[in-house]
């Protein structure tokens, strides 16, 4: 359904979509961030009528202004408790590009820009940051440092990622017996960036399992689906990417697009709403759209049981973008289940943020951190062995948490448990 937000400027779009809110406050008892703060300005409905206030000229833009606009995790956990359907995360990812004036600080344009639209640079930088992870020089945190994310000592950010892979997917995947000529495929991969990068170990998986159930798979040639320039209010840098994706995607026509990071999934199925003024992209947009699956939907409709080398306890973690975003919560749960071995447990609150969200654990710690802690909770009081989740960023902020709040859990992707190699899990 067309929404305000997508179709008036920027200015107006923010302005009808915050005086829908009708104060009710039901959002409070699904915001991660207001448990953590207690504060109004840190739930929607604070964040909306302080912006509407701003955009009506009754409020001048302020610190406190920015900081609630930019502590808004865009979870969409408030928009399902919202009568009439506030899409609060929208409006503050909007309202960061008035904010910014369209213009993101120089660093980060930078990124959005000049790296992310072009594979062979990110892949040179991300060899760097891996080549001096394994040497101890912090080369994660020289990145981090350039990224000009701020909060947190750099130390404790590096520690977020344990290690940072040798090899990337895309070079992984030539031994996977992959078909050259889209002709032949069913499906093209869409490659996220942080499953190429930090996790290729799970793209191997997903691939494996898609290839045992009989699906011919080929990777696409894409770019970074977006979604970090647009949650940072860089639009323009956001449409370019989408551009870069459309063409390359459509061009070779098959049926279904595939990724197993849930929030690719989601940017990629949002696309339309970055084009409504230009009609030629628009429609490119919705019929990417149509196409694109998260890698659960389509394993979980195989009637392939797998299982594992021992029974485990498996709950799972709700990503936001699929859970919120997408409406999607069967399909993880029906593959877990459908799996030989696996006595899968529901945990409270799976669909919370874990305070990942991106970059988010990084830009405000302290936030991220209070977040992590109920999510752990939870995840100890299941006594699972393994939390399976659809989403590189969760599994990263998950994993940091096991080591942080010292929970003997496992954490992997869904598509680990359900690919031909899941019988080697100990």
């Amino acid at each position: 359904m067309e929404t305000e937000l997508q179709t008036a400027s920027t200015a107006e779009a923010i302005l009808a979509e915050v005086s829908r809110c009708n104060r009710c406050g039901y959002c409070q008892s699904v915001c991660p961030t207001y448990w953590v703060t207690g504060r109004e300005t840190e739930v929607a409905r604070g964040r909306n009528q302080l912006l509407r206030a701003a955009m009506e000229g009754e409020l001048p833009s302020s610190r406190r202004l920015r900081e609630s606009v930019f502590q808004c995790l865009l979870c969409g956990a408030c928009t399902e408790q919202c009568f009439p359907g506030v899409r609060t995360y929208e409006a503050m990812a909007l309202a960061r590009n008035v904010l910014n004036q369209g213009r993101p600080p120089a660093l980060q344009r930078y990124i959005f820009r000049d790296l992310l639209p072009h594979r062979e640079r990110l892949d040179g930088l991300v060899r760097l940051v891996s080549l001096g992870k394994r040497s101890g020089l912090s080369g994660a945190v020289q990145v981090l440092r350039l990224l000009g994310w701020y909060g947190r000592s750099l130390a404790e950010a590096e520690a977020l990622v344990e290690s940072i892979p040798p090899r990337f997917l895309r070079e992984l995947a030539g031994g996977l017996g992959l078909p050259m000529a889209e002709g032949r495929a069913d499906a093209v991969y869409f490659v996220g960036c942080a499953i190429n990068y930090a996790l290729p170990e799970v793209g191997q998986s997903t691939l494996r399992a898609l290839l045992d159930a009989g699906q011919r798979v080929v990777l696409a040639p894409n770019v970074c689906c977006g979604l970090p320039a647009f949650a940072y209010g860089d639009l323009e840098a956001a449409r370019e990417l989408a551009r870069r994706n459309l063409s390359v995607l459509l061009e070779l026509r098959l049926r279904l697009v595939v990724t197993d990071c849930a929030s690719c999934a989601s940017f990629l199925k949002q696309y339309p709403a970055l084009f409504q003024r230009e009609p030629e992209w628009l429609e490119r947009a919705e019929e990417l759209a149509e196409r694109v699956r998260d890698a659960t939907q389509v394993l979980a409709e195989f009637d392939r049981p797998r299982g594992t080398a021992r029974p485990l306890r498996v709950t799972y973690h709700d990503p936001c973008h699929l859970a919120h975003h997408l409406g999607e919560r069967s399909a993880p749960r029906e593959l877990l289940r459908s799996l030989r071995g696996v006595d899968f447990v529901e945990m409270a609150e799976a669909d919370w943020c874990c305070g990942g969200a991106g970059s988010y654990n990084i830009a405000h710690p302290d936030l991220a951190l209070g977040i992590l802690e109920r999510k752990m909770r939870n995840i100890r009081a299941t006594g699972a062995e393994v939390v399976a989740t659809s989403c590189p960023a969760c599994i990263i902020q998950l994993r940091y948490g096991a080591r942080r709040f010292r929970v003997p859990v496992q954490v992997l992707h869904v598509s680990q448990l359900s690919s031909p190699a899941a019988s080697d899990l100990r």
